[in-house]
């Protein structure tokens, strides 16, 4: 059985993922990837995640709807957001 911390990474840039992906592996986190809020969704209703990393910007939904998503349904999930696009009201 793996002990390692399971880590979600959202994303909508492909590239982003993929380094995020690289680090957190080699510090031996499970890690999985989802390029959509609602992709982060599916994922998180059939796996446990110990924590989440989400871009804020993304197409369709946006890191804030996930965020509120994870709060309400699953609050125990330390939440980290990534931006390029940050401003002091987000």
């Amino acid at each position: 059985m793996n002990t390692n911390p399971r880590i979600l990474l959202v994303d909508d840039d492909t590239t982003a993922l993929d380094l995020m992906r690289e680090i957190l592996s080699e510090k031996k986190y499970e890690v999985d990837t989802a390029s959509s809020v609602d992709g982060a969704i599916e994922k998180l209703r059939s796996q446990h995640y110990h924590a989440l990393i989400t871009d804020l910007k993304m197409p369709e939904k946006s890191g804030i709807e996930l965020l509120e998503y994870v709060a309400g349904t699953y609050p125990d999930i330390p939440v980290i957001m990534l931006t390029a696009y940050g401003t002091i009201q987000t």
